[in-house]
């Protein structure tokens, strides 16, 4: 995409007003017929049930973007716009995180027989027709589990009970407090099998598994970062830390990646309490296998803003992600970067999220700070040198990722007992 292109996108995202991006959108539709807009408004309409909700048990469902209504700007929807009303068909689905199905199972399966009635209010939900359950998350973290036979009769379990929850039976759940399908246990075996077998594909799939792999290794290396300049630094500034976090993702991963540096802000200001890294510290045995999952989090919170570039409902003009989580830590780290807006090209998943607040005050109340920081990593020249440099940086990712898990295991005294990490 030409700089141009960029620019007209990022002002379009940033403006102040829907309004005003309505205008700019407008004046420059036939340059932007292939793009994409989402704009988080009060003023807008509601996509489906995945928007922001909280159940009385503690679980909630987060969305990406800071409010509960959208509003959307593309081509088609401008020109119903123009005719009167925009009528059009959108998509949604509610993704459960792998500790969500865990307090869930117990349920799902048979071992507890009573719902407490704040699970109740969980399962309602859950098995409401216009509820669409999405297991992708657990599928793909557990893809390179398969090889191992007593991990993958695990995740054909885990894989069946996603298929309960996808086809509850309301009026058993309501009437008698049970947990089962619609459909006999045959059918659920056939549909689990199904899946096993799709990811099994993806498993053989070289190319869509490295795919994978690099994206949960690039928010590895996030958090290995972060966590070996908070723990070898500790003496050091706020604003030192973070600056020396900006550079590596420019130097090392030659990527700025907005999100991942406003978590890093603010573990720089809370260390562990920011209860997501809670578990970071010296002396911390299982330290590394820790990491993993924190970087698992990471990764979905970024497929969320991934799917929101694709259409499973071929007829639907927009896709709209969420999670379902009882894990407040990941709802902590969602809450730290809510949208504003989110732009893309069609038939491209490549999303370009723009945060719901002023970014360089996030990264510094310092106005000379702010200069400093946009002068260095945010200019034109910045930003080729980056892409100039990305393809490098994905093949050495591994060995960039070894020698910051040796630095870590150094300071923290912890051995790489993960199975997924790199040494």
């Amino acid at each position: 995409m030409d700089i141009e292109k960029k620019t007209l996108i990022f002002k379009i995202c940033t403006a102040k007003s829907t309004a005003e991006s309505y205008a700019l959108y407008k004046l420059n539709r036939d340059y932007l017929k292939d793009c994409k807009f989402i704009f988080s408004s009060e003023r807008g309409n509601s996509p489906g049930f995945s928007i922001n909700r909280d159940f009385s048990d503690g679980s909630v469902i987060r969305g990406l973007f800071s409010s509960s209504k959208i509003v959307v700007l593309d081509n088609d929807t401008v020109k119903s716009m123009d005719g009167g009303n925009a009528i059009f068909q959108i998509d949604y689905s509610i993704s459960l995180d792998t500790q969500a199905l865990s307090y869930l199972e117990p349920f799902i399966d048979g071992r507890v027989s009573k719902i407490p009635d704040d699970f109740r209010e969980v399962f309602s939900f859950i098995a409401r027709d216009e509820v669409s359950v999405d297991p992708m998350p657990y599928m793909l973290e557990n893809l390179v589990n398969l090889s191992d036979q007593k991990s993958a009769n695990r995740i054909f379990q885990k894989i069946k009970a996603y298929e309960i929850l996808r086809s509850l039976d309301s009026s058993c759940l309501e009437s008698d407090g049970e947990i089962k399908s619609v459909f006999p246990e045959c059918e659920l075996l056939k549909k689990a099998q199904e899946n096993i077998s799709m990811m099994y594909q993806m498993f053989d799939d070289k190319a869509f598994m490295d795919g994978v792999m690099f994206g949960f290794y690039a928010m590895y290396w996030h958090l290995l970062t972060m966590i070996e300049i908070q723990l070898s630094n500790p003496k050091l500034s706020v604003q030192q830390k973070l600056y020396k976090f900006i550079k590596l993702c420019h130097w090392e991963l030659s990527t700025l990646s907005l999100r991942e540096i406003a978590i890093a802000r603010v573990y720089f200001e809370k260390g562990q309490n920011l209860t997501f890294f809670g578990k970071i510290q010296i002396g911390q045995k299982k330290l590394f296998k820790v990491m993993e999952g924190m970087a698992w989090d990471l990764f979905h919170v970024r497929q969320l803003e991934k799917a929101l570039t694709m259409r499973p409902l071929p007829t639907a003009r927009y896709f709209f992600p969420a999670f379902l989580t009882c894990d407040k830590r990941l709802v902590e780290i969602i809450d730290i970067y809510p949208l504003k807006s989110c732009a893309y090209i069609e038939g491209e998943n490549e999303p370009m999220p723009y945060y719901d607040g002023d970014f360089l005050e996030l990264m510094s109340s310092d106005e000379g700070e702010q200069r400093k920081l946009c002068d260095e990593f945010f200019t034109e020249g910045a930003v080729i040198s980056r892409a100039e440099r990305r393809d490098d940086s994905k093949r050495a990712i591994k060995k960039i990722i070894e020698r910051l898990e040796h630095k870590v295991s150094s300071i923290s005294g912890a051995k790489n007992n993960s199975s997924l990490c790199v040494s």
